[in-house]
């Protein structure tokens, strides 16, 4: 009962907040301000990166609630339908894009 789904519920939460705190690092620029403002001062570091943190786990937690979630045969119908074929017309472009400009 209560007990496990808090705990997936508990999983579930670390599993945002980890991937925040990556996407923060390797796409949002980290710890460090935009334009390089401030950017002698490392003390502010971790604050701008939880900044990030914060701001992505407020996106992710919105989108969660307002997006209805698919039943499983409506996402295995969206994936066998449109996620795999556009994912091996991606790979082929790849492939070509390699080929040719080798």
């Amino acid at each position: 009962g209560g007990m496990k789904f808090s705990l997936f519920m508990i999983a579930e939460y670390i599993n945002m907040i980890t991937t925040s705190t990556i996407m923060a690092t390797l796409f949002f620029g980290g710890w460090k301000l935009p334009f390089g403002l401030l950017a002698g001062v490392v003390w502010l570091g971790p604050i701008v990166l939880a900044a990030k943190v914060i701001l992505l786990l407020f996106l992710f937690i919105w989108v969660r609630a307002s997006i209805g979630r698919p039943r499983y045969d409506q996402l295995m119908s969206f994936t066998w339908k449109f996620l795999l074929p556009a994912s091996l017309v991606y790979m082929i472009i790849t492939a070509l894009l390699v080929v040719f400009f080798k």
